[in-house]
């Protein structure tokens, strides 16, 4: 048997109405087709057989009068498929098992309970800490929890099973979300490319600095200037003599800078040593 609410059943033969949808019919359409996923995602064909299976060994203990046996293939049936725990407590053929059988369910509900509060504590701290811009999946998540907080409400084993299956799927769909986001924000493969020659040009410019020597540049730097200054002293008027007079300060600077850096650069050698 099923314990999950069953959606409407739509005749293909009848036609539909013609007026508008209210929300409340919207909101019940979603609610029925996230049951249905739900249903789906754990009853499946292998939780049947397993559940199928454990429940007739169960029966076939009990008609042989082992009570531990039948109550442990019960419970492994149970565990297997939900649907089995209204089964067997309404099955005459456990009748001899009934209170062991109302203490096992009692048990099985409390643990489920602490299951299902903490599947819903997580997955609302999944979607509460999630940064991703994919708005489907945070939506689809959202409203899983939802489901699984409604379930919640009610006080049976079924109950709690079905919230902490629905706040599993709901934690699965954040990831999924989270997953999305790197995925876009992922640099392109023209980044990956060039990204080993960025870092060796720029290894080749930091060896380069460290091998010439700081002196060569400056003695460079320095006959530079000179040899400019000395070739634009005919010029008194003119694009030359106001380029002089613009790139000396830029020059004076320069040297400035170097002298300044070789300094720096000896005390730092002298406090290595």
């Amino acid at each position: 048997m099923n314990s999950l609410p069953a959606g409407r059943v739509v005749d293909a033969r009848v036609p539909l109405p013609q007026a508008p949808a209210d929300s409340l019919t919207l909101q019940n359409a979603v609610t029925a087709a996230l049951e249905l996923e739900l249903l789906q995602h754990w009853d499946d064909s292998a939780n049947r057989t397993s559940g199928a299976a454990a429940y007739q060994l169960a029966g076939y203990a009990a008609t042989t009068g082992d009570r531990a046996a039948t109550l442990q293939h019960l419970e492994q049936a149970i565990l297997a498929h939900l649907a089995y725990a209204q089964t067997a407590q309404q099955d005459p053929a456990f009748a001899a098992v009934k209170s062991d059988l109302r203490d096992m369910m009692g048990r099985l509900t409390a643990v489920t309970r602490i299951r299902a509060e903490a599947a819903i504590a997580a997955a609302g701290e999944a979607i509460e800490s999630s940064r991703s811009s994919d708005a489907a999946n945070l939506g689809r998540a959202q409203a899983f929890l939802n489901l699984a907080q409604a379930h919640f409400e009610s006080p049976s084993y079924p109950g709690f099973v079905i919230a902490a299956q629905a706040a599993a799927i709901s934690q699965q769909c954040v990831e999924q979300s989270n997953a999305v986001s790197r995925a876009s924000q992922s640099p392109g493969p023209a980044k990956i490319l060039l990204r080993p020659l960025s870092a060796s040009v720029r290894n080749t410019a930091r060896r380069l600095w460290q091998s010439l020597p700081l002196l060569s540049i400056l003695l460079a730097w320095l006959l530079t200037g000179i040899l400019a200054g000395i070739l634009s002293l005919p010029f008194h008027h003119g694009i030359v003599a106001e380029l002089r007079q613009s790139l000396f300060p830029i020059w004076a600077m320069g040297l400035l800078s170097m002298v300044l850096l070789g300094f720096i650069r000896s005390i730092r050698r002298i406090s290595r040593r």
